[in-house]
């Protein structure tokens, strides 16, 4: 049971090695780490914690917008035209 539950995590939650640091350097905005670390395998772009937070989360955060482009770039899911806006925005932005 326990490697069912295990196998059906990893599917749910993917971490790479190194995933955790690769979070720790956006945040901290280290730029040429995280471009290294992209370089070494670009699917760190679309990867996620357990919370579901993103690089490009924790780049957002700091508002590094050359690091948001450089991890956009490598494939970082932005959320362009994934979902539909909530109401409450779509009646923002009318008014």
């Amino acid at each position: 049971m326990a490697d069912l539950l295990q196998k059906v995590a990893a599917r749910r939650f993917p971490v790479a090695a190194g995933f955790a640091a690769f979070l720790d350097d956006a945040s901290r905005g280290d730029r040429d780490a995280v471009r290294g670390k992209l370089a070494e395998n670009p699917a760190m772009a679309r990867g996620f914690d357990d919370t579901g937070d993103t690089a490009l989360h924790r780049a957002a955060e700091i508002g590094d917008l050359e690091m948001m482009d450089d991890l956009i770039g490598a494939g970082a899911p932005n959320g362009s035209g994934s979902l539909p806006a909530s109401p409450s925005v779509e009646g923002s932005l009318a008014n």
